[in-house]
């Protein structure tokens, strides 16, 4: 039992702290620190936490997520908050799936509650690629891509029809099951 108590210490130091893995093979890790430095990449964050710990650390970093929103002053303090979640969720690795895109839709939660645009990122994958300053900035650009959708009407090229257009109309068919479920649903 006391070294479980001292692997849960450790995970949450680590987690804490954000320590990169450490990659067994010594030329496998010089190649692909070697590839993501060329891609402007400062960090390396690819490991998951032991499932025996996977609720716990959870709770944790999903507790401490929301004590940053509920004490941020301004909005750099949100965005702060969420490049400090992301990466931690991220490292826990609590699903089989669909990992990136649930701690997204909690960034998006965040920003939406505040009033902030959502984010429409580049590549959300860089969330385990970047520290949490890059993270941060690549936030910031991820609010302003959504602000440009919004301004636009159009993103990276590709112009988004116009309401009550025959594709916008075959779109929100296959839409409607979706919301219908979502509107009659407890999800308040």
């Amino acid at each position: 039992m006391k070294y479980q108590e001292n692997v849960k210490l450790f995970l949450l130091s680590r987690l804490q702290n954000l320590v990169p893995a450490v990659i067994q093979d010594e030329e496998t890790a010089r190649l692909m620190f070697e590839a993501l430095e060329r891609d402007g990449h400062q960090c390396i964050q690819i490991q998951s936490a032991p499932a025996m710990y996977t609720e716990e650390l959870l709770e944790y970093v999903l507790g401490e997520f929301d004590n940053f929103l509920l004490e941020a002053q301004t909005n750099e303090d949100i965005y702060k908050a969420i490049a400090w979640m992301l990466p931690r969720y991220m490292q826990i690795h609590p699903f089989p799936d669909a990992n990136l895109r649930t701690a997204m839709l909690l960034a998006n939660n965040a920003l939406i509650r505040f009033g902030l645009p959502p984010l429409i990122m580049e590549d959300p994958n860089i969330v385990q690629l970047h520290d949490e300053e890059t993270l941060l900035k690549e936030l910031h650009g991820g609010s302003q891509n959504c602000l440009y959708l919004a301004r636009e009407n159009e993103l990276h090229g590709y112009a988004f029809p116009e309401r009550g257009s025959e594709e916008v109309t075959k779109n929100m068919g296959y839409l409607e099951p979706l919301l219908e479920a979502l509107n009659s649903s407890d999800m308040q």
